[in-house]
């Protein structure tokens, strides 16, 4: 991955991206000035990356079903899975027209948030072992509900749902995705788990909710 700039070529737009063991994921070093060295990290912006063609392949490419959000986050697994380590490189530099929130013409922000949503669902599903997933179900629930609660409240709930139908009438492509990764894998979910994040550190985590009470749980599980 190389460096992201925003178009005023002062600032950075990310550095690469945190990945929470419960598949949520945000940029990194947002609006910041400083420019990291070189390093490692558990998941890389598709804006900007230089994949060999035969590595692609072995990880089944992009998945095309998610249309949009979180397929570099998915494939990003999916190459750590395989034993391949994702670098980012500050040398190459990339300027990016990044909005947060696009304008409501070119993509709803309820639509927005049913494909961040649904495919940050899908990318857990497909790429956590069956003994992770169980280990996982209460804290996986218990953000679900939590979810469901706060897309009601913000007036995007039937989108949830509609995520969530759109994961069910497409479980064969989803089950058939797992099955190659699962099969192919070489590294062990604690490995992939070790560069996660245990907290909720985006952008809009200062809730005092989630900074004094679910990340804390969060945390400890």
């Amino acid at each position: 991955p190389a460096i992201f700039l925003l178009h005023d070529k002062h600032k950075l737009n990310l550095s690469g991206k945190r990945t929470h063991y419960l598949g949520f994921d945000w940029i990194e070093n947002f609006g910041s000035k400083i420019v990291p060295p070189s390093h490692t990290m558990s998941s890389f912006s598709g804006s900007g990356i230089l994949i060999k063609k035969k590595l692609m392949f072995s990880a089944h490419m992009f998945d095309e079903s998610y249309f949009m959000y979180y397929e570099d986050t998915d494939l990003s697994w999916k190459f750590r899975l395989l034993g391949f380590q994702i670098i980012f490189e500050p040398k190459s530099k990339i300027f990016h027209d990044y909005k947060l929130f696009p304008p409501e013409k070119y993509l709803q922000s309820k639509r927005k948030m049913m494909l961040l949503e649904r495919n940050r669902l899908a990318t857990v599903l497909k790429n956590y072992s069956a003994k992770s997933l169980a280990i996982l179900f209460i804290p996986l629930v218990a953000i679900e509900l939590a979810m469901t609660i706060y897309a009601i409240v913000g007036g995007w709930g039937m989108a949830k749902i509609q995520g969530y139908m759109y994961l069910i009438n497409n479980r064969k492509h989803l089950l058939q995705e797992r099955s190659f990764i699962q099969s192919k894998r070489t590294v062990s979910d604690a490995t992939i788990v070790s560069e996660f994040s245990s907290t909720l550190d985006f952008i809009f985590a200062s809730n005092p909710l989630i900074k004094y009470v679910l990340n804390p749980a969060l945390s400890i599980y």
